[in-house]
């Protein structure tokens, strides 16, 4: 598996290290445009996986089914309904490891980096209208703020 921030200049990526994690420290600042993106290799797919994509953002377990997952970082009003200092600031922790229980108790709809395309990640919700597709009204797990 591989992590890489994909930003308009360049890209940086982290390999899996030796307890199975991927942990990716990246220091600068996101900017438009940006992306965090999942590569797997044929074997690892499809399996349950936990991600944390900010240390702002709660930790999600995710079903992932294909080879790439790409997450745009929000900006902007995409921003309003995640928390104030998620993708925010020059010192971002980005975390992946593979699930070791597949079928342990969790919210089975708690999905916080879920977008509007399917990616290929799971749960993934879809609405037939949003309004004004305005993100308050996404069809998505609202629950993000870490306590």
């Amino acid at each position: 598996m591989k992590l890489i921030i994909s930003h308009t200049n360049a890209a940086e990526e982290a390999l899996v290290n030796t307890d199975g994690r991927v942990v990716l420290e990246y220091e600068q600042s996101y900017q438009h445009g940006d992306a965090i993106e999942i590569q797997f290799e044929p074997d690892e797919i499809p399996a349950y996986y936990w991600v944390q994509l900010d240390s702002a953002m709660l930790l999600a377990k995710l079903y992932f089914t294909q080879p790439v997952w790409r997450y745009v970082i929000p900006f902007g009003e995409q921003r309003l309904v995640y928390p104030e200092t998620s993708f925010a600031g020059e010192k971002h922790l980005v975390q992946v490891w593979q699930s070791d229980i597949p079928y342990q108790q969790t919210n089975l709809a708690f999905n916080p980096y879920d977008q509007v395309e399917p990616m290929g990640a799971f749960p993934h919700a879809e609405a037939n209208i949003e309004t004004r597709h305005d993100p308050t009204f996404a069809a998505k797990m609202r629950s993000m703020v870490t306590y």
